[in-house]
């Protein structure tokens, strides 16, 4: 099974007292700006992915403690306000899984860290937060420079702006029905990883589900069967995203990976983060 090994970071929440909600701390929260610069630098690591995917224009990266978090290749050069793309969450493993399968490996280039000091005095409480533009012929990486007013671990770079869509109920009981039907039907040549994707709209309901990675088999049967209908066949409700600056439910997609382990359990999860510019 092929994926991509990402450490996982805990992002801390703060209550919005205007909606009772938790939400994410970002940057402007705790910081103030001091100054923003780019490097860019010819770069041709990647070429083999643009020729594979010729509708893909550039690969925009950003980055949290010098590891890749968010990942979206774009069908047009990247443009505030106009982001034609599909954003995945490197620290979920169904969107790990997902990216991998479908675009196989990218460099992830790790650029030497970079400082400017603005303000000598203050120079223990800089953060750069990085992201970066991955071209055929050229990275450009966009750094900013910021003095922190708390703990740099409490500051949320990669966009969350609400409560994502959630699954209404128990996945280990879920996951659980998958093993028992499973039990003797299990074969070598079964996918170990598949990935469905779908819509879940402001009241709760599902569509155009679809198996977005992975092969069908009686795995993926079983998966389809038992997270997405009751046992009387009608399809299962959500709780539908939210944004917490405004409380209001929103259209999202969402995606439920599902793993077969070697010793016949059964691991399921869902999307854990709704993000800006999530285009999809």
């Amino acid at each position: 099974m092929k994926g991509m090994i990402f450490t996982l970071f805990f992002i801390l929440f703060i209550t919005t007292s205007a909606i009772g909600q938790l939400r994410p701390l970002h940057a402007n929260d705790v910081s103030k700006l001091e100054g923003k610069f780019n490097v860019t630098v010819s770069d041709t690591a990647n070429n083999s992915f643009f020729l594979q995917h010729p509708d893909i224009r550039q690969v925009w990266i950003i980055y949290r403690n010098r590891r890749p978090v968010r990942i979206t290749p774009l069908l047009e050069r990247f443009r505030l306000g106009s982001i034609k793309g599909e954003s995945y969450d490197l620290e979920y493993e169904g969107d790990q899984y997902a990216f991998t399968y479908k675009y196989g490996e990218i460099n992830f280039v790790l650029p030497q860290k970079k400082e400017i000091n603005l303000n000598r005095k203050e120079k223990n409480k800089k953060h750069e937060i990085l992201q970066a533009f991955v071209s055929e012929d050229s990275l450009q990486y966009q750094y900013e420079q910021r003095s922190l007013l708390i703990d740099v671990s409490k500051v949320d770079t990669i966009g969350v702006i609400g409560r994502t869509a959630e699954y209404l109920y128990d996945l280990n009981r879920v996951a659980k029905l998958v093993e028992k039907q499973l039990i003797n039907n299990v074969t070598s040549d079964l996918d170990s990883a598949i990935v469905f994707s779908f819509k879940i709209d402001k009241q709760g309901s599902m569509s155009e589900l679809q198996l977005e990675a992975g092969i069908q088999s009686i795995f993926s049967d079983c998966v389809k069967q038992h997270v997405f209908f009751d046992e009387k066949g009608k399809i299962k409700k959500w709780k539908p995203a939210m944004i917490y600056t405004s409380g209001q439910n929103v259209v999202s997609r969402v995606r439920v990976y599902a793993r077969l382990n070697e010793n016949g359990s059964v691991h399921i999860s869902t999307t854990p983060r709704l993000f800006r510019f999530l285009a999809r």
